[in-house]
């Protein structure tokens, strides 16, 4: 029996001999060849957590997973009614009959193939965590993705909305799929990361996205994660540079399993940094959040706020490092994680961390954990309330402060109708 490792290693040598890889652009394979030759030498998938999550799956490289049974009346039902672009994927599979894209959207499997030095080149790969186990075995099995490039000086007034779909006939599948992002300076784009399953096999996504925002750019990046059995691993990656404003969002709902890592770079003076996030964990869910903003210049801001709802026997975690360094003086940073516990077998852990090497600075940081409000649930019931309409109003309440910033109107109403399917589905 081979161990997970040995699995690895058997699994991307079998997709050589197969010529899997062999016509792609010498950049891409070096890429994969370096990251298996780390998978061989590196300590970390001795791992406790990497071998339970992945022990028992087997990586996936294969289009026919791609059903064409799939049809578009099945996929309206989760798809936002929303104008603007949309890029569907099926399995990790770029689905080009349920997409519409423009010029300046590329599927990344056509970058693959490509021989020519691009900024794909300058950007791919650059921003990434060579020392996590995620990243290394997504790099070395990238399958599909999408790459993005927004050209200096425009404005897409219309979203662009990607979504991921999975719908396996079986249980026990990893497929990797892998996003760069170009936002080119004084430039505007907002964009939907959506995942979606579509049944209730039990698979993995392992995901990897490359944001950079040049000079006085604007992106406002909306993740909604809401998987049914499936688990999700996302490391997400965002550059910055002077002057640039990113507002992410992220709305963790539904799945087996979720790890969001949101690394933030600041580099230059002027950035503005926004992370969002709602949490809601039912039943036997494991969610959890481990954000790092780096401030590496003087007179920038970071704004972090957290409302996270815990019921059943779920679980969650929320690793929040700001890192402010030296020379970064006149920093303002902010950081608010608020967690309310449904049952007394829910759990949620908060470690909040400020590492700050400059002595002008403005930091501050805060986390509660308690029930819903007794006096206030009373309060609101004594006007005639039922109680779980009560109950169902001061959640709401609670995650007005991160809704109210959404300014696309269709996708803060569909995020209004998540949360209330959720929470109307929780006995408490």
């Amino acid at each position: 029996m081979k161990n997970f490792k040995e699995k690895i290693i058997y699994t991307f040598l079998m997709y050589k001999k197969k010529n899997i890889f062999n016509s792609e652009d010498e950049y891409i394979k070096n890429m994969r060849n370096e990251s298996i030759n780390m998978i061989n030498k590196n300590h970390l998938l001795n791992e406790e957590e990497c071998k339970d999550l992945f022990e028992k799956y087997k990586l996936s490289f294969n289009k026919n997973h791609n059903k064409s049974f799939i049809t578009y009346k099945i996929l309206k039902n989760y798809l936002l009614k929303i104008n603007g672009f949309r890029i569907v994927f099926i399995n990790g599979v770029y689905n080009k009959k349920y997409s519409y894209i423009n010029e300046y959207i590329d599927i990344l499997s056509n970058y693959f193939y490509l021989n020519k030095n691009n900024n794909f080149k300058k950007f791919y790969n650059k921003l990434i965590n060579k020392n996590n186990i995620y990243n290394i075995l997504n790099t070395a099995f990238i399958q599909e993705g999408i790459y993005i490039n927004i050209p200096n000086n425009f404005i897409i007034n219309e979203p662009i909305h990607i979504i991921y779909f999975s719908y396996y006939e079986h249980n026990n599948i990893i497929f990797n799929t892998r996003n760069l992002i170009v936002v080119g300076e004084n430039s505007n784009v907002n964009i939907i990361e959506q995942y979606q399953s579509l049944n209730d096999n039990s698979i993995i996504n392992n995901s990897l996205t490359e944001v950079y925002a040049l000079s006085n750019s604007n992106i406002e990046y909306f993740k909604i994660q809401n998987d049914i059995n499936s688990s999700l691993i996302d490391n997400t990656f965002f550059l910055q540079k002077k002057n640039s404003k990113c507002s992410i969002y992220t709305f963790s709902f539904k799945g087996k399993l979720i790890k969001n890592n949101l690394n933030i770079s600041q580099d230059g003076q002027g950035i503005t940094s926004y992370l969002r996030g709602i949490t809601i964990g039912k039943f036997k869910e494991s969610i959890s959040h481990n954000t790092l903003i780096n401030h590496k210049y003087p007179l920038c801001e970071s704004y972090e706020l957290y409302n996270n709802i815990f019921a059943d026997e779920s679980n969650g975690i929320f690793n929040g490092k700001i890192l402010i360094h030296k020379d970064a003086q006149k920093v303002n940073a902010f950081q608010e994680i608020n967690n309310i516990i449904l049952s007394d077998k829910a759990r949620i852990k908060a470690i909040p961390k400020l590492e700050i090497f400059a002595n002008d600075v403005k930091c501050s940081h805060g986390c509660t954990i308690g029930p819903l409000n007794k006096s206030i649930l009373f309060y609101i019931r004594s006007r005639g309330l039922s109680e779980k309409k009560a109950k169902l109003l001061l959640i709401n309440t609670f995650f007005e402060e991160n809704i109210k910033y959404i300014k696309l109107y269709d996708l803060k109403n569909f995020i209004l109708y998540l949360i209330n399917e959720i929470i109307n589905s929780i006995n408490y």
